[in-house]
This record gives structure tokens, C-alpha cells and sequence, in this order.
């Protein structure tokens, strides 16, 4: 009998303590499969910009499409992050993650990719892999509301709805419902004031920067003292703001040519 009350308590010691570590992993109101790390811890030197770049195109290389091509880079203390345009359009396409140390290659998740009108689906079809062992996306986000409020609060509406419209890439499945977005989208002058509201409690002073407009939504960056120091999307249906604070500090922006 007292073996096993001492077996109970390590277990419950055990639990106790993982709760905490849990938690650092997750924002409030953030539902399952959706944790991202407070921070990153290196692990070992940090890949240059140059090899990360390469990583770009050789994901992008997958989907065989001319039109698709990866313009700046932003290296943030956890994670670069690179702009894709459309060449037709000038346009945002979509935004990938670069790990800093292994390299490893996945779409923007989370809103921005919900989010987009256009390309949300190819996130959910790529499986986990790519060319090169390097990691795609196998989680299957469709598009919907989600909304951050001040201090990077998740505000009700954060759901998956599916998608529409031709994309390249892997295709939704025959019969697969679609959904229309609403018919006055918000422009940029619109989504910035949403924005700026959001920047008045969140980071009082701080200023709105380079905007980059996607399928369904801006992504802005956020300045203070004359330098970017953070990334925001506005949803151009609703006006929901999704502060990227997991991606940590910029540390240099570079043109992709």
C-alpha cells in the first residue's frame, strides 16, 4: 500500500510539473495544435542567409510554378521569414519559415495562412517532407476568422473553414464545399487604422512600416525609433489583427534577387 501511494504521488509531482512547461509553449486562447515556443534555443551556429534563401527555392521548386517567387527575407532572432510574390501580379502570394539552425522549410501557418484566399491549401497538402528532407507542412489549416487582440490575446472566432477556388499545387477533393469571402474587403488604408488601433494599446508609440498585401489580408511591419522590430496581419474581411510574437526580434531585412 505504500509502495503504490508513493507511486501515485511521483506521478502526480511528475504532472504537476509539466503543466507549467506546457504552457510556455502555448498563448492564451490558442486551441490545440497550434503551440509555438516562447523562444528558440540555439542549437549550434545559425545558418546564413544565403543557405536559407537556397532553402526557399528548393521549396519552392516543388510546385513547378514560374509565377511564384520569394522577393526579401526577413532574419528574426528565432526565424527567418520570407515574402513569395506572384510575378503576373506584383503581389503577395504567401510567406514562408526558414528554421535558423536546421534549415528545415515550412509555410506561414497559423491566420496569415488561414487566412489567404488564394494559396491556403497548399499548406494542407504538401505532407511533411520536401526535396531534400527538408519540412513541409502536413497540417491541413483551412481559412477563418481568428483574431489576436492586445498582448497577442486569441479573441473567439479562431476556426478552420475550407477552401476554394483553383490553386496550384495539390487540388481540394471533388465535391469539397467552398465558401465566398465577404464582398467589400477592407483596403490598405482601412486595415492600417484597424492596425493602429490594435498598436495603441499593444505597443503605445510604435509606428506602421512596409505593408505587403496577400490573398485576403496585409501583413505590416511594426516599427519603433525608425526600426522594424515585429510583423502584424490584418484580416481584409473583418479587421482581426494576428501579432507574429514567436518569431522574436528582427535582426536584418535583405532583398531576394
Amino acid at each position: 500500500m505504500k509502495r503504490a501511494m508513493a507511486i501515485l504521488g511521483a506521478v502526480a509531482v511528475i504532472a504537476t510539473l509539466a503543466v507549467p512547461a506546457f504552457a510556455q509553449m502555448t498563448r492564451p486562447g490558442m486551441g490545440p495544435g497550434y503551440a509555438q515556443p516562447s523562444g528558440v534555443q540555439p542549437r549550434g551556429p545559425a545558418l546564413p542567409v544565403e543557405q536559407a534563401i537556397t532553402r526557399v527555392r528548393q521549396f519552392l521548386g516543388q510546385y513547378q510554378n514560374p509565377d511564384l517567387v520569394p522577393v526579401e527575407i526577413i532574419e528574426f532572432s528565432n526565424v527567418y521569414y520570407a515574402v513569395v510574390t506572384e510575378k503576373s501580379t506584383g503581389k503577395g502570394a504567401f510567406s514562408l519559415l526558414v528554421d535558423r539552425y536546421n534549415g528545415n522549410v515550412t509555410f506561414e501557418m497559423g491566420p496569415p495562412m488561414m487566412w489567404n484566399l488564394k494559396y491556403g491549401r497548399l499548406a494542407g497538402g504538401m505532407g511533411m517532407m520536401g526535396p531534400g528532407g527538408m519540412m513541409g507542412s502536413g497540417m491541413g489549416y483551412g481559412r477563418g476568422p481568428g483574431a489576436m487582440g492586445p498582448g497577442g490575446m486569441m479573441a473567439p472566432g479562431y476556426g478552420q473553414r475550407p477552401g476554394y477556388g483553383p490553386q496550384p499545387g495539390p487540388q481540394p477533393s471533388p465535391g469539397a464545399p467552398g465558401v465566398r469571402p465577404p464582398a467589400a474587403p477592407l483596403d490598405d488604408a482601412k486595415a492600417k487604422a484597424a492596425l493602429q488601433a490594435w498598436i495603441a494599446q499593444a505597443f503605445p508609440g510604435a509606428g506602421i512600416g512596409k505593408v505587403v498585401e496577400f490573398p485576403g489580408f496585409f501583413t505590416y511591419r511594426l516599427a519603433r525609433d525608425g526600426k522594424n522590430f515585429a510583423l502584424a496581419s490584418v484580416n481584409a474581411f473583418g479587421g482581426q489583427v494576428w501579432y507574429a510574437w514567436h518569431y522574436g526580434t528582427v535582426i536584418r531585412e535583405q532583398v531576394i534577387r
